[in-house]
């Protein structure tokens, strides 16, 4: 069977994505909370991309269960970068994204498409927290914490959330149809995040099961 190079893309992101989430789940531990949340993370990719591959030409909802999982997805990725945050500060911030995601699917973009400005939002908050973490370092001299691996772990995303922004933000800009080589430049965008989002996690992950080895 001859493949376009999307489609052969696109497969190449699926077996990526089925890589690390079997990683994730045979070396890491399910007790440590940032493992736990990983794996949780993982998951959500997981599943979005087996929906869409098994019931992509039916009448399932696919939007709507894009939507769901992509915001889980990002409020998971909060979770994580928030865990060391006071607990009233961490609840208030998680529950009022949830509040804004049920608002935005229910009043103002539907359920039915998927929540661009609660993906949007979501990708802004984490850069910009994953920015003030990292200025605090700076400013606190801690320049061993930017090779420590939980360091590499809150790096993965930052490619996917920029990205994110940018497909969803400017989706009505020619961005969403420009075409070089007859690929379409979100798509090219999406490469991009995948080849780094994935790998920079197989590499967390792989130290992981170095660091519990020893």
């Amino acid at each position: 069977m001859h493949l376009t190079i999307p489609e052969a893309i696109t497969y190449a992101t699926r077996i990526l994505v089925f890589t690390t989430f079997m990683a994730s789940v045979c070396y890491l531990n399910t007790k440590d909370f940032d493992h736990k949340i990983l794996i949780w993370i993982l998951s959500t990719s997981l599943l979005n991309e087996c929906t869409i591959f098994f019931l992509a030409d039916t009448s399932f909802p696919l939007k709507t269960s894009q939507s769901i999982l992509l915001s889980l997805h990002q409020i998971l990725w909060l979770v994580l970068i928030s865990r060391f945050w006071k607990r009233r500060d961490k609840q208030t911030f998680l529950v009022g994204i949830v509040i804004f995601f049920l608002m935005d699917s229910l009043c103002i973009e539907g359920f039915e498409s998927v929540a661009c400005y609660t993906l949007v939002l979501t990708s802004l908050c984490y850069l910009t927290i994953f920015a003030a973490y990292s200025t605090k370092l700076l400013k606190n001299e801690n320049f061993n914490a930017f090779m420590a691996d939980r360091f590499i772990l809150l790096s993965a995303p930052l490619l996917f959330f920029f990205g994110m922004s940018a497909i969803l933000g400017f989706r009505s800009n020619p961005l969403s149809t420009t075409e070089i080589n007859g690929i379409q430049l979100y798509k090219i965008v999406n490469i991009t995040i995948n080849v780094t989002y994935y790998p920079l996690l197989l590499v967390y992950i792989y130290r992981q099961k170095k660091a519990y080895v020893i």
